[in-house]
């Protein structure tokens, strides 16, 4: 499914532009940037509460082009920069990383 796609369907706020749709099959959801690092496939996207520019750095790492703030959480001002340089989308959603993952499995998107 694409970025736009799961946007729509999910009411996502989104903080950045969509300059590549890709398509979506794979999510992870993980409040530790470690774990992230170890065990979320490439190119998935990620589900998370973490705010803070550390999040765009592991993204780069996994090739990672998809970030859900849970919770209703924001970006901060270097998240959201360091995002827009990389191609990043960060999107918000007011439901927690439980409910956005049972969305996201009703999406096909695994």
């Amino acid at each position: 499914m694409r970025i736009s796609e799961i946007i729509e369907k999910l009411s996502l706020k989104l903080h950045t532009s969509i300059n590549d749709d890709m398509e979506i099959e794979r999510g992870y959801v993980s409040e530790m940037l470690s774990d992230v690092m170890a065990n979320c496939p490439d190119e998935s996207l990620l589900v998370t509460i973490l705010s803070h520019e550390n999040v765009i750095a592991v993204c780069i790492l996994k090739d990672i082009k998809f970030i859900i703030l849970a919770n209703s959480r924001k970006p901060n001002d270097e998240m959201l920069k360091k995002a827009l340089d990389e191609d990043i989308v960060i999107a918000t959603a007011e439901k927690n990383a439980f409910q956005i993952s049972q969305s996201l499995l009703e999406l096909n998107v695994r």
